[in-house]
């Protein structure tokens, strides 16, 4: 199932494929030719992502984290 839940696509073959659909490899391969920055820039938007799916489903896991 595509879910295409973060928006960040790359060309796989002759398609475009969200990160998170990627195999490891792929991911791997990708990672091994990106700067610090734009690494950090993509886990800012897939920790977005989690919050955003994470406010919409009203899902909270573990201890309250805010207390910390």
């Amino acid at each position: 199932m595509k879910r295409n839940l973060s928006g960040i696509f790359f060309r796989s073959g002759s398609d475009n494929i969200v990160f998170e659909e990627l195999s490891t490899k792929e991911k791997k391969i990708i990672l091994s030719n990106k700067s610090r920055e734009w690494i950090e820039d993509l886990a800012i938007q897939l920790s977005n992502t989690i919050s955003r799916i994470g406010d919409e489903l009203d899902v909270v896991v573990g201890d309250d984290y805010e207390s910390m």
